[in-house]
C-alpha cells in the first residue's frame, strides 16, 4: 500500500505537466513549410499497360456448311484444344428442320404428281367426248345432205325452210366441237406446263435438303489443335447455339507462328502507333520475357462486353521469336507499350505542373520565395511528364502550391 501511494504521488506532477504542454501548443500555429524536389536528369519512359491473348499468325478456318439456307444448329462438337487429325469430324449440325422439309416438299412433289395424273385423266375423257359428239354430228351432217331438198314440189315453202336451219345449225356446231377440242388441249396443255412446274419446284426443294443433311458434317482437312471461335462479346461457340450458313465456328491454327492482340483503354491509348515495341508475359509464364512491335491499330474503341460500356482499343502485335513448346492460341497475356524511351531527360510528377489554355507552368524556389514559371511539356505518363525546356538541373520544384508566389517568369 506504501508502494502504490508513492507511485501515485510521483505520477501527479508529471500529469499536470504533460498537459500544460498539450494546452501551449494547440494554442500555438507551428508553420509548416512547402514540400520541394530537386530536378535531376534520370531515363524517362512513358508505357502503357494492356492485357490480351495469343493467336496464330495464319491459320485454316472452318465454316458452317454454305449450301444450307438460313440458320444451322450446332448440335455437337469436339472439345476445345483437342488434338485432331485429317478427315476427322469436329461438328455436327442438326438436321432435323431439314428433314422435315424435305418430307413436306415431298409429300407436295407427290400431289403434284397424283394432280398430273388426274389432269391428264380429265383432258382425254373431255377430248373423248367431244370426239364422239363431233362423229355423231358428222353423220347428221351426211344425212342432211343426202335427204334435204328444196323442191316445192315436193315440201312446202316452210318445210324446205327448215330443213336449210337445221343443216346451218348442224355446221354451225360442227365448227364449235372443232373449236371445243383445240381449246381443251391448250388449256389442258397449259395446266400441265404449271403442274411440271410445281413439280420442279418441289423436286429441287427434296434435292436441296438431301444436300443439306448430307453436309452438315466438319471435316477436319488438316492434323493440329481445333480452336473455338469467338464472337464480339468474347463468347465462344457452343453446343445449341444457332450458326447462319457460312458462319465461322473455330480453326486449325499453324502453332509455329504467333501474334498477339491486345486491348488498351480507350483513354489510356494516347500516343500509341504502329511499330512501338510491346513487352508481353504470358500469365502462365511470367518468368519468359517476349517482345513484339504493333502491327495495327483499330480505327475506332469498342466495348468488349455487352453490359459494360468501358471502351478499348484493339491493338494486333507481332512477336519476334514464336516459343512453341509454351505459347499456345488463347493464352492469356499482359502486355507494356513503350510509348517513349529517354535515357537521359528532366521529368517532374503531373501533380506539380498546371495547365490552362494549353499552357504548363510549375512553381520553382528562388532566393525570395516560390515564382511561378512557364515550361514546355514533351512526352507525358499517367504519373509523370517530360520538361523539355524552362527548367534546369538542380533546381527546386514545389510539390504543392505555395501560400505566397513572389514574382512570375
Amino acid at each position: 500500500m506504501a508502494i502504490k501511494s508513492c507511485v501515485k504521488q510521483t505520477l501527479k506532477p508529471i500529469t499536470i505537466i504533460v498537459a500544460a504542454l498539450l494546452i501551449n501548443a494547440c494554442g500555438d500555429e507551428v508553420p509548416i513549410d512547402t514540400l520541394t524536389f530537386e530536378a535531376k536528369q534520370a531515363p524517362f519512359r512513358v508505357t502503357i499497360p494492356g492485357k490480351g491473348e495469343l493467336k496464330a499468325t495464319s491459320e485454316v478456318v472452318l465454316n458452317a456448311p454454305r449450301s444450307n439456307r438460313g440458320s444451322l444448329t450446332l448440335a455437337w462438337l469436339v472439345e476445345e484444344n483437342s488434338l485432331v487429325k485429317q478427315g476427322q469430324v469436329l461438328a455436327r449440325f442438326d438436321g432435323e428442320q431439314h428433314i422435315i422439309k424435305r418430307d413436306k416438299a415431298k409429300l407436295s412433289f407427290d400431289k403434284n404428281q397424283l394432280t398430273k395424273v388426274d389432269t391428264n385423266r380429265n383432258l382425254a375423257v373431255n377430248e373423248s367426248s367431244i370426239e364422239t359428239q363431233s362423229q355423231v354430228l358428222r353423220q347428221e351432217i351426211a344425212m342432211s345432205d343426202r335427204f334435204t331438198t328444196d323442191d316445192l314440189a315436193v315440201y312446202s315453202k316452210n318445210e324446205v325452210i327448215e330443213q336449210l336451219l337445221n343443216k346451218e345449225y348442224l355446221q354451225a356446231k360442227d365448227q364449235f366441237l372443232a373449236w371445243s377440242i383445240g381449246s381443251q388441249s391448250a388449256q389442258g396443255n397449259a395446266q400441265l406446263e404449271l403442274l411440271t412446274l410445281k413439280g420442279k419446284a418441289f423436286s429441287d426443294k427434296v434435292d436441296m435438303h438431301d444436300k443439306a443433311l448430307a453436309n452438315l458434317e466438319i471435316i477436319a482437312p488438316s492434323d493440329g489443335i481445333f480452336i473455338y471461335e469467338k464472337n464480339w462479346r468474347g463468347e465462344k461457340v457452343r453446343a445449341g447455339q444457332s450458326l447462319w450458313s457460312g458462319s465461322k465456328i473455330g480453326s486449325i491454327p499453324d502453332l509455329s507462328e504467333m501474334k498477339a492482340t491486345i486491348y488498351v483503354l480507350e483513354t489510356q491509348a494516347s500516343g500509341v502507333k504502329a511499330g512501338q515495341v510491346v513487352k508481353l508475359k504470358l500469365d502462365a509464364y511470367p518468368k519468359r520475357n517476349i517482345s513484339g512491335k504493333i502491327a495495327k491499330i483499330a480505327s475506332i474503341a469498342a466495348a468488349r462486353e455487352k453490359d459494360n460500356p468501358v471502351k478499348y482499343f484493339e491493338i494486333e502485335v507481332t512477336i519476334d521469336k514464336t516459343y512453341s513448346d509454351i505459347m499456345k492460341p488463347g493464352q492469356k497475356l499482359e502486355a507494356i507499350i513503350e510509348v517513349a524511351s529517354v535515357e537521359q531527360a528532366l521529368s517532374v510528377p503531373n501533380q506539380v505542373l498546371y495547365q490552362k489554355n494549353g499552357k504548363f507552368w510549375l512553381f520553382v524556389q528562388s532566393g525570395e520565395g516560390f515564382v511561378k514559371r512557364l515550361v514546355d511539356v514533351g512526352q507525358r505518363s499517367l504519373t509523370k511528364s517530360q520538361v523539355i525546356n524552362g527548367l534546369s538541373v538542380g533546381e527546386q520544384i514545389a510539390l504543392t502550391k505555395p501560400q505566397e508566389v513572389v514574382g512570375h517568369e
